[in-house]
């Protein structure tokens, strides 16, 4: 198998991956800090949701720094200076990272609403999700403080008022719709490629930052850190014009499958093509798959991949077969190697239980109980044979979900994501030994997802190329660019608040300050096309949509 090109997806770190550097001539592993001292267990029936909040699943390691993970001190010092040598006046203070780290979506609340029954652990110091923890080996002695991303970076998003309005407090399980990992690559790319310049002010920023740093850190970074940086990013720059090559994704949308291809060193040139963007889920109702990701390319071996499952159906080998695959996710997105993904199993169990009782937030806004019930006749007749069949009356309860496999051709959706599948991937997929648990296979389109939590996950369509379901409903207004990204929601339209303006962007309304940086999503680049799922509209009334969309807020 070829080796990984040590290059970035979710959160660029370079160190050399050709033995260059005395740090990876070994392995040292850390733990999540923010686990504290008390491990999950002893929160009992509240461990899954700790764990999705706060586990990094074994991936805060050196071996993660290759790949998906960040010396952390070194990241900081680098981001604070960068921006100060382009005039931006910024203190040499660890708490000036966190506005930073929000122009990219991440999110440090004020409180995570539908925490319960576990001492609740606070976010002074980075973004939910954003986990940290020392990696250590004896010889050569190695003591660093890495960072990675856990399952809550993205998924827990921010909530919305009455009236639309983003607030500071997030829903763990809700889809971080502002994300914006493209953007965070992007900009630790441009800070590394300062910092080998001035590596002298680097260390008198971590001298600042961090006085009372330990010396064996500041031997390490000293030795191994930046020297490894100082080798590997000119080269990755020469090879790739960046230190990644392919494109991470935008706001809500990462590229899983250009990280896993990076994983399984598959991208050992620039890819200009790998563009396979999927939009992050709300995770409601989500253990009534039988098959993983969009296109349902991942199922539990001896079951079948597209089947009708009820909750009652959801039993202790369907969430261990779930768990199986779900843990394989921490290999493209956390950074993990494939022989350690069996032991992170029985944490993301503990996952899958709390997953099996989520619920997303009620709709904040009014709903007119009239029109939902007949938008609830509606949906029963146009939606529910793909996405599902919902409790009587406007519960909003998913009672049966079909697993429903739509064509590609059928359904008419950007086609790049259920390509991705090739020939290349599933053959290097199925020389792992935990293939096993996965029976990769090409499907040729998208599984219908749920639609539970729907009115909180706008942009709309598995690649988020649509930005309201109003304009999913009328196909030929559906706007070519429109921003997105700390944006606000219209409750009327159901999605993002916009107007277009002269030419032809759909962006935010006047006098609007967005939380984080917004980014024009242009559907004319390959894998962002907004095309498809059409015809399901095209025998509704206007009066028929109208009423659908008041009951889409109660799912």
């Amino acid at each position: 198998m070829r080796r990984p090109v040590p290059t970035t997806l979710l959160t660029i770190a370079v160190l050399a991956s050709n033995g260059c550097s005395g740090l990876l001539r070994g392995y040292a592993e850390g733990e999540s800090t923010a686990l504290g001292e008390s491990l999950p267990e002893t929160y009992g029936a509240t461990s899954g949701m700790v764990r999705f909040a706060l586990d990094d699943l074994g991936t805060l390691n050196t071996d993660a720094l290759e790949t998906h993970a960040l010396p952390w001190k070194v990241a900081v010092a680098a981001l604070l200076v960068n921006r100060r040598a382009l005039g931006e006046d910024i203190p040499l203070e660890p708490e000036a990272i966190l506005p930073i780290l929000r122009e990219f979506g991440f999110v440090t609340p004020d409180t995570i609403r539908n925490w319960e029954g576990a001492p609740y652990p606070g976010f002074a110091d980075g973004p939910v999700g954003m986990l940290r923890g020392v990696a250590r080996r004896g010889f050569p002695r190695v003591v660093v403080e890495v960072a990675g991303l856990g399952c809550a970076s993205c998924h827990a998003g921010v909530l919305y008022d009455e009236s639309g309005n983003p607030t500071n407090e997030v829903w763990l399980g809700l889809p971080n719709t502002s994300l914006n990992l493209g953007a965070y690559s992007d900009a630790l790319s441009k800070a590394y490629s300062h910092a080998v310049s001035v590596p002298d002010r680097i260390l008198a920023a971590l001298d600042t930052l961090y006085p009372a740093l330990n010396a064996e850190e500041r031997h390490t970074i000293e030795e191994h850190v930046l020297p490894g940086l100082m080798e590997e990013v000119p080269e990755l720059n020469r090879r790739f014009g960046s230190l990644s090559p392919f494109n991470p994704g935008g706001p809500g949308t990462p590229n899983g499958v250009g990280s896993l291809k990076r994983m399984l060193g598959l991208l050992e040139e620039t890819r200009d093509d790998e563009v396979s963007l999927a939009q992050i889920p709300d995770l409601g109702d989500r253990v009534l798959r039988t098959s993983l990701t969009v296109d349902g390319a991942y199922r539990i071996p001896g079951r079948p991949r597209f089947a009708a499952m009820t909750p009652d159906e959801v039993d202790a080998r369907h969430l261990d077969g779930l768990t199986r695959i779900a843990a394989f996710f921490a290999m493209p997105a956390m950074g993990a190697r494939a022989g350690r993904i069996e032991r992170s199993v029985p944490r993301v169990r503990e996952i899958m239980e709390y997953l099996r009782h989520y619920r997303p937030p009620p709709f904040p806004g009014p709903v007119d109980s009239a029109l939902a019930r007949r938008g609830r006749s509606v949906y029963d007749r146009a939606c529910a044979e793909c996405h599902g069949t919902y409790a009587p009356g406007l519960e909003g309860r998913l009672t049966e979900f079909p697993n429903a496999l739509v064509a590609g051709d059928d359904i008419g959706t950007d086609p790049v994501r259920w390509q991705s599948a090739s020939p290349d991937v599933l053959a290097v997929l199925e020389e792992l030994d935990y293939a096993r648990y996965l029976d990769p296979a090409p499907t040729g389109g998208y599984v219908a997802p749920p639609l539970t939590g729907l009115w909180a996950t706008a942009p709309y369509l598995h690649n988020a190329s649509v930005p309201t379901l109003w304009h999913l409903m009328h196909p030929e207004l559906r706007p070519g660019r429109f921003e997105v990204g700390g944006h606000m929601l219209d409750y009327d339209r159901l999605g993002l608040a916009g107007v277009l303006d002269r030419e032809g962007v759909f962006r935010y309304p006047e006098g609007y300050r967005p939380w984080s940086t917004p980014f024009v999503y242009d559907t004319s680049i390959r894998g962002q096309s907004n095309g498809g799922h059409s015809r399901e509209f095209a025998h509704l009334s206007e009066t028929q949509k109208r009423s659908l969309l008041e009951y889409l807020k109660l799912l």
